[in-house]
């Protein structure tokens, strides 16, 4: 469980972050470049009480060609529970019918994992971002 609480931390981290009260937490991947592969963006283990959270992701597709794929994974507990993916044709045409940000509970002492993909061959940056309240 990560545990860090406080004022002055980084800002980006990929361990979930908790304010002085404990009633709230966020973690922000920052920039996370994705080059025809699959990264892992969040990784963190949550604590004894659950948190209704929000995900989000953002891709900047200035270097994303012609038909390629991006994707977004949210794993809980090594179970993908939520994907997203966005397509674009030969001509760099979005087709995107997914969302790109998902609200949840999460259960207590679960591991959480946000994960970039792309086969796209140019570097591809990431950002993703949970926002959570706790509840216990």
């Amino acid at each position: 469980m990560t545990t860090t609480t406080g004022r002055g931390l980084a800002v980006t981290s990929p361990k979930l972050i908790f304010t002085e009260s404990g009633k709230h937490c966020y973690a922000y991947s920052g920039s996370i470049t994705v080059n025809n592969d699959s990264v892992e963006c969040l990784k963190f283990k949550t604590g004894n009480d659950p948190i209704i959270a929000d995900f989000s992701q953002a891709i900047d597709y200035t270097n994303v060609g012609g038909a390629k794929f991006t994707g977004f994974t949210i794993k809980l507990n090594c179970v993908i529970i939520a994907t997203n993916y966005e397509a674009t044709d030969t001509a760099g045409k979005s087709e995107n019918n997914n969302p790109s940000s998902y609200r949840f509970l999460i259960p207590p002492l679960t591991e959480v994992i946000t994960i970039a993909s792309t086969d796209s061959a140019a570097d591809n940056p990431f950002f993703h971002s949970i926002v959570g309240e706790v509840y216990g």
